[in-house]
């Protein structure tokens, strides 16, 4: 069954999900994480989506540019970033707008396809009902040793 996929693309540089300032035994929101989060709001409620309920599979491509700025005593860059922290700070964005809550996410893909200066900045996004979460990907000689008491197993590339 092919199920309707919902794309969008937004020129907006991502950023990682990070732990914001602590004061007084309380975190705060990271300043550029917030900002990031809103942008991807903004742009996505402009595109009126449409919110999917249930079961959804995620995926987002991910280019970064790693900006480079004069700090106190020297021009810095910013360091590369790890694709996962992009994933849920994207993720957390799209809540409330293009489903209703992540926890609703069962499938999630995302890659890094740049993370350098002087790339134009953006995420592409591609959201769809899933199905229920199952194994149905899984070869079953690797459910076997699931099952079983065995931690690994080798398989050659043609399941």
């Amino acid at each position: 069954m092919t199920r309707k996929q919902d794309w969008y693309v937004l020129h907006i540089n991502p950023e990682p999900w990070k732990i914001g300032p602590i004061n007084y035994n309380k975190v705060g929101q990271d300043p550029s994480l917030k900002a990031y989060q809103e942008a991807v709001q903004e742009a996505l409620r402009q595109e009126n989506p449409r919110k999917i309920s249930g079961p959804i599979k995620l995926s987002m491509w991910f280019w970064h540019e790693r900006v480079r700025y004069d700090g106190p005593n020297k021009e810095v860059v910013k360091n590369r970033v790890d694709v996962t922290n992009m994933q849920k700070a994207t993720e957390d964005a799209l809540q409330g707008i293009l489903f209703h809550n992540d926890r609703d996410v069962v499938e999630v893909r995302s890659c890094k396809v740049a993370d350098e200066e002087g790339v134009q900045g953006g995420v592409v996004i591609c959201v769809e009902e899933a199905d229920e979460p199952g194994t149905h990907d899984i070869p079953s000689t690797v459910m076997n040793v699931f099952w079983s008491e065995q931690t690994s197993l080798q398989l050659d590339n043609e399941w």
